[in-house]
């Protein structure tokens, strides 16, 4: 894996993405996975390979271009001909997808918590909102959240059902079913 300078845990793989990834034998047969804030790709990769996943399509979105960059090249390098099934998003969050794309009905996420040095949820609930307006009937959004963090509410409002799918002493993943 590769990953662009100023890419999120550019070095290694990051303690909450690794913790979803423990989760991938759950994640539901989709048609449409999106990777939404993406970085160098390594949820919305690793879902192709998930043999009860098997998506027709992939969706990257992150608001760096370096990093949709990385994830590009990844799918290339990784994927070879199955990289034909990504779309690369250059969006802030899901405000910009486009109608000619499939509605997502799997979301996986590992959402920012900081601005700077500010430690805030704000950019969570946004991207929880937004999942929660794109997602299809029934699709879910598996995030992996920093426990101190109080998305369930955010996750309450938005979805037909919300449950914790596991939990340790740092994170919490939430699977939560669109409306």
């Amino acid at each position: 894996m590769v990953a662009a300078v100023n890419v999120f845990s550019r070095q290694q793989l990051d303690i909450g993405s690794r913790f979803l990834l423990d989760q991938a034998p759950h994640w539901p047969a989709s048609r449409t996975v999106l990777d939404l804030g993406c970085g160098n790709g390594v949820l919305g990769l690793v879902a192709m390979d998930a043999p009860q996943v098997k998506p027709e399509s992939v969706v990257f979105v992150d608001e760096s271009r370096l990093a949709l960059q990385s994830a590009r090249r990844n799918s290339e390098q990784l994927k070879g001909d199955s990289s034909a099934k990504c779309h690369y998003l250059h969006s802030d969050g899901l405000l910009d997808y486009p109608d000619s794309l499939p509605a997502p009905d799997l979301v996986l996420c590992n959402p920012p918590f900081h601005q700077g040095h500010v430690v805030d949820d704000w950019i969570g609930r946004r991207l929880i909102a937004q999942c929660a307006a794109r997602l299809c009937r029934g699709g879910e959004l598996w995030l992996v959240a920093n426990r101190h963090l109080p998305y369930g509410e955010s996750l309450a409002r938005g979805f037909a059902s919300v449950e914790q799918m596991a939990r340790n002493n740092k994170f919490i993943i939430y699977r939560a079913v669109g409306k």
